[in-house]
């Protein structure tokens, strides 16, 4: 009568194995998946000049030509607000520089800035 419970016990499981050992294995698992899905975006994440980068090469391809102005200008990131609208918007020193700078065009400024 033990045996069949054994038997049966071992059965329900593919691998054969206790549930303990099992059990740890999820644990174990479910573990690391946790940690890469917390850790893979932090490891991802493009460096803070990328935009400084991505900025540059917005203006030059609007046919600006990219100097210490707009180097300087660029420098100022973009900036997160929730209210009125939620989304990304240009930092206001980015917008006065490139003005100072020549760059009479607001829509110009405000897509070169906010990609800053």
């Amino acid at each position: 009568m033990i045996e069949c419970a054994l038997i049966n016990f071992r059965s329900d499981h593919p691998s054969g194995a206790p549930v303990a050992r099992m059990k740890a294995k999820q644990l174990v698992t479910s573990f690391f998946l946790t940690a890469a899905v917390v850790v893979a975006p932090l490891a991802m994440a493009s460096p803070a000049s990328a935009s400084a980068q991505d900025c540059g090469a917005l203006a030059r391809a609007l046919g600006y030509k990219v100097g210490p102005k707009v180097a300087a200008a660029c420098g100022f990131p973009a900036q997160w607000s929730s209210s009125p609208v939620p989304g990304m918007f240009p930092h206001p020193s980015c917008m006065s520089r490139l003005e100072a700078a020549g760059m009479s065009n607001w829509n110009h400024r405000f897509g070169i800035c906010r990609a800053a």
